[in-house]
């Protein structure tokens, strides 16, 4: 709005710390939403690699 504020106004918000080693890495803020979505992707890989070989599987002993 045009007006200068103090920095005591300001609330510092962090929603997923870090560790105190790790925190310079991140610059103070924390890890970031693709971080945490990193191993339930490679999951979710995993398990749509597998799938055909389950079903390739199941059509050759049926």
């Amino acid at each position: 709005m045009g007006q200068t504020i103090h920095a005591s106004r300001f609330i510092d918000l962090v929603t997923r710390p870090v560790s105190q080693i790790l925190k310079p890495a991140y610059n103070f803020g924390g890890l970031s939403l693709i971080q945490l979505m990193e191993p339930y992707v490679k999951a979710w890989e995993t398990i749509r690699d597998e799938i055909p070989k389950i079903v390739k599987a199941f059509t050759l002993t049926g």
